[in-house]
């Protein structure tokens, strides 16, 4: 999609000058409203502060079957229900040259404001990852 041209924005004195209080008030609200709307399709939205969802980084270390060694509990940014999850990243901090075998998948259960990590699919077993997780709401 190409970006948006600029847009031109309401200005009372391009308005008769009875029509220019109601043209003011107007105006203003419908600049702010615009104005978000065209940063927002020219490409400046940001996931944490425009799409309803908790982004985090967490630790673990997965066994043989993708079950965590640990508990692994990951907070929400309130208590909205998660629609699912995503990793977007994933370091291996054991040892830089092994990779995940294929896209991690987190099953997960919702406990109020976290989720309790159940099984990820796609790690090496043993080896210590930084995963950073979307919680969709």
């Amino acid at each position: 999609m190409p970006r948006l041209k600029s847009y031109k924005r309401i200005i009372t004195s391009d308005y008769k000058k009875e029509d220019q209080e109601v043209v003011e008030q107007l105006g203003d609200t419908l600049n702010d409203a615009f104005g978000d709307i065209y940063y927002a399709l020219n490409g400046r939205v940001e996931l944490n502060t425009n799409i309803s969802c908790s982004v985090r980084l967490v630790d673990v270390i997965v066994d043989s079957a993708g079950v965590p060694v640990s508990r692994i509990l990951m907070g929400l940014n309130g208590i909205l229900p998660v629609i699912g999850c995503q990793v977007i990243q994933a370091i291996n901090q054991t040892n830089s040259n092994v990779y995940p075998t294929g896209a991690p998948f987190i099953t997960y259960t919702q406990l109020d404001q976290a989720i309790l990590i159940n099984h990820i699919t796609g790690l090496q077993a043993n080896m210590r990852y930084t995963l950073r997780i979307v919680a969709y709401n």
